[in-house]
């Protein structure tokens, strides 16, 4: 197939896949601890977080991006509209470095402790150097250029796999146990782990930590994945829950109008957030931005009963987590990954 003229300027990809009239080129965007190769694929890579911008203000970079791998994938294919482009991306990092570990690691898990010290413990034997074995994915992330619909990504399930395996491609291995870490909104993993082809679903299944560490999983119900949390909570605590929590501080009178209208700058239509709560979660998720500045506001709240200690606090205890968290040894993470990849016969 012969694609549109590069409008980018892209530098030559790192790897080139091709399958069925659709073309991923992939990019190394950033190695570990390096300065970012070219402005072009960084400036690609922060589109693609502009995404993440729908669950409240957010960093396009932060400080974990200093010492990661960062990729970019750009995919060509066709629709009615004649040639498309996507965009994705996806970090890799490692705990070691700086700054030390990575919010996944830190999660408070439930009777206490963070991640890393039970992956330390259980799957490293209480190894000195275990960060140096532990890395974990994040920022996946797309942007679409299909003209009719800006929201919808058509191959992001195949990108999260290609991106994911060439990643591990660049993990030094000093040791068999290294261990990967992702941690995802369950919703949306349940939607980006699997493909449909010809009326057939292939489901990408990969173990959460309770499975990896054979340990029981009330010990991982309702982990607690720290502060950013309460910056976004739309994406860090189940939607339906959150909203019914909000509207009953509300209804409890701990907020008021002058509240909502401080964090919002207007009112909230209870009634139109309930109706698309069934369909439309994307516009309900844009809504409850104001939810993070209510959470984590440094000065009291215009009518509120509680400060933002007390809104945290109820919060927590009265809505679950919405994440998943996986982990899995790399040796593992490729042959599922490729496995995924054989069943459709996609060739790496």
């Amino acid at each position: 197939m012969n694609f549109k003229k590069d409008i980018y300027q892209l530098p030559t990809p790192d790897k080139v896949y091709d399958w069925q009239g659709i073309r991923w080129e992939i990019f190394l965007a950033k190695n570990f601890s390096s300065q970012w190769v070219n402005e072009t694929t960084h400036n690609l890579v922060l589109k693609c977080r502009q995404s993440f911008e729908r669950y409240g203000e957010i960093s396009l970079e932060d400080d974990y991006d200093n010492k990661s791998l960062v990729l970019l994938a750009r995919v060509h294919f066709e629709n009615e509209n004649g040639q498309q482009e996507e965009f994705f991306s996806l970090r890799l990092i490692p705990a070691q470095g700086e700054p030390f570990l990575t919010e996944d690691l830190q999660v408070i898990l439930h009777g206490g402790g963070n991640l890393y010290e039970l992956i330390k413990d259980k799957l490293h034997f209480g190894h000195s150097e275990s960060h140096k074995y532990i890395f974990t994915i994040s920022r996946f992330c797309g942007l679409s250029l299909i003209p009719s619909n800006q929201n919808h990504l058509k191959h992001t399930t195949l990108s999260l796999v290609i991106l994911w395996l060439f990643a591990l491609e660049g993990v030094p291995k000093p040791h068999k146990d290294i261990a990967i870490t992702a941690m995802f909104n369950r919703h949306i993993f349940s939607k980006v782990s699997r493909l449909k082809i010809n009326n057939k679903e292939f489901v990408l299944s990969l173990p959460e930590i309770h499975e990896t560490l054979s340990l029981s999983i009330e010990n991982f119900g309702n982990f607690f994945p720290g502060p950013v949390a309460f910056h976004y909570p739309a994406y860090f605590f189940n939607l339906p829950e959150l909203i019914s929590w909000f509207r009953k501080i509300f209804d409890d009178k701990k907020i008021n109008l002058d509240t909502i209208k401080h964090c919002w700058g207007t009112e909230i239509d209870w009634v139109q957030i309930e109706k698309e709560l069934s369909h439309d979660k994307m516009a309900v998720i844009k809504k409850m931005h104001g939810l993070g500045k209510m959470l984590n506001g440094c000065t009291p709240l215009p009518g509120c009963k509680l400060n933002s200690v007390e809104l945290r606090n109820d919060l927590e205890e009265a809505v679950k987590s919405s994440l998943v968290l996986k982990l899995i040894k790399l040796e593992d993470l490729e042959k599922i990954l490729k496995k995924f990849l054989d069943n459709i016969s996609f060739i790496v």
